[in-house]
This record gives structure tokens, C-alpha cells and sequence, in this order.
């Protein structure tokens, strides 16, 4: 495919509608100081699903709180803000595209790997005090959007790819360029930039397998590019599709890690907090 095509072609899908505003509200105030419980409630309150979703989790063994959750109000002070949020803008973007299916393709694994890698960039992000954390939970979310594209709106040449993957010693993204002229980091990259994203998460979204490339915001492109390797490396969920992709370790210092090692330890010296925050996603698919 030419490339300038394949973009117009992306960026012009009809029949997929944009992200509801609930999703583009959450992305404006997810790390806004100064947002309140009234502001955020009824932000949430516009829709019925999402509200559902809160609630769930509220009300879930995670928080073992004594009586029943009833309220937005109240789950937002229960849980917190920044929860709440995540909890919001994971649900809406999933809940968005959920009941779109490939026969060929595993969707609920696809969709395991976005909720664990948003949880994985947020302690990454913790880990090396990024400043915001809610930012880098929404890059990781994000970050494959252009897998999902391939998925549903080119299945010819995407069940042609899985086919290839299955069978040849490459990697996804040489494949991807052999069958579309482009990867899923440019594709995904191309449909943010239509929906009006900031343009730190479209570079983050765009250069995750080449975070040295990136020039508005290398630290968040450099925390998404290792949320794939600790993703592929620890076995967190099912979604093999990207394991033969090679990570470059040389790029590390640009989040101020020093080694490998290092990197793996965000995840075992905590990994009691993070295996649980990684049970709460499965909540929201």
C-alpha cells in the first residue's frame, strides 16, 4: 500500500465512530491538580455503562469496604481521583471498540495487554518520578490502537500478517511494512492525530518501538517502549503477537535506569501492589 494512501484510508474510516466525550474529558483532567468530586461526578454520571463500571469496581473484594457503594459521589471519594479516572477512561476507550471482532484474532487478549501495559507505565512512571503518571496510564492504554485498526478495517492483509507471524522468524513490525508499507505504531499514530490527541501521546503512540526518535516528550515514548518489554519479558497476559521485536536497552537513560535489571525490579519489588492492580483491569474487560 502506499503509504499517504493508507493514511487518508485510516484516517477516513467511516464506520468508526469518535470516542465519546466522557473518553476526551477524562484525557483533559486526568492530571488537572484542581479537579473536584462534583466536577469529576458528573463528568461520569453522562453515562449509565461507565457509571456501572465505577460502581463494580467500587463495590468490588479489592476495597472490602463495609456497605454497599451506591454513588459516583461516593466511589470517587472511596477510591480516589486518580482511580476513578483510570477507571473512567479504561472503560470507555474499551467499552468503545469491544464489540468490534476479528474470528482470526484474539481480542480479549488484545485487550488484557492495553489494561496491564496502562497499569504497567503508570508504576514505571512512579518508579522514576515522572511527573505525570496519569498521562503515561493513558499512553500505555493507547499505545497498540493501530494493531486494533489493522485488525478490523484491513482483515485481508491482517490475517495475511498473522499467518506470516506464525510462520517466519521475523518480527511484527517488519512484517507490518512488508504488508502494508507501515506499522501499527505509524496507523495508530495517524487516527490519534484525527481525534485531536496531544500531540506527546501521538509521539508516544507513534515511536514506542523507537523511543530515540521521539523529540516533544522522549521520557513518556521511553516509558511505553519498556511497558513492552516488561509486558513480553514477564508474561503479563496472553499477547504474543509482538514478542519477537528486539528492545534496545541503550534507550534506558533516557528515563534515568541503568540497566535491565533495574528496569525488571520495578516490577518484582512491588509486584504483591502491581499483580493485584493488574486483577482490577480484568474488572473493566
Amino acid at each position: 500500500m502506499a503509504i499517504e494512501n493508507l493514511k487518508n484510508q485510516v484516517q477516513n474510516i467511516i464506520n468508526l465512530p469518535p470516542l465519546p466525550n466522557i473518553t476526551m474529558e477524562i484525557i483533559g483532567m486526568i492530571d488537572n491538580p484542581n479537579i473536584n468530586v462534583q466536577t469529576l461526578s458528573k463528568a461520569i454520571a453522562k453515562d449509565q455503562v461507565i457509571t456501572s463500571k465505577v460502581l463494580k469496581v467500587a463495590n468490588s473484594p479489592f476495597f472490602s469496604y463495609p456497605r454497599i457503594i451506591s454513588t459516583i459521589d461516593f466511589a470517587i471519594t472511596i477510591l480516589g481521583y486518580e482511580a476513578v479516572k483510570e477507571i473512567v477512561l479504561s472503560a470507555s476507550y474499551i467499552g468503545h471498540f469491544k464489540n468490534y471482532k476479528n474470528d482470526q484474532f484474539n481480542t480479549e487478549s488484545f485487550w488484557l495487554h492495553l489494561t496491564s501495559s496502562s497499569v504497567i507505565s503508570r508504576e514505571i512512571a512512579k518508579s522514576i518520578k515522572y511527573p505525570l503518571v496519569g498521562e503515561a496510564f493513558i499512553a500505555g492504554l493507547i499505545h497498540d490502537m493501530g494493531i486494533f485498526i489493522m485488525s478490523q478495517f484491513f482483515q485481508k492483509e491482517f490475517n495475511q500478517l498473522l499467518e506470516l507471524t506464525s510462520k517466519e522468524d521475523k518480527n511484527l513490525l517488519d512484517i507490518e511494512n512488508e504488508i502494508f508499507g507501515a506499522t501499527h505504531t505509524e496507523i495508530g499514530s495517524w487516527l490519534l492525530e484525527k481525534w485531536n490527541f496531544p500531540p506527546q501521546l501521538v509521539e508516544a503512540v507513534k515511536y514506542h518501538h523507537t523511543p530515540e526518535k521521539a523529540s516533544i516528550n522522549p521520557k513518556l515514548t521511553t516509558i511505553i517502549h519498556y511497558t513492552e518489554y516488561l509486558s513480553q519479558n514477564l508474561k503479563i497476559g496472553n499477547f504474543q503477537l509482538e514478542d519477537k521485536i528486539v528492545t534496545n536497552f541503550d534507550n534506558l537513560k533516557i528515563i534515568g535506569i541503568d540497566n535491565e535489571q533495574e528496569l525488571i525490579g520495578i516490577y518484582e519489588n512491588n509486584k504483591e501492589n502491581f499483580d493485584k492492580e493488574l486483577d482490577k483491569t480484568k474488572l473493566l474487560l
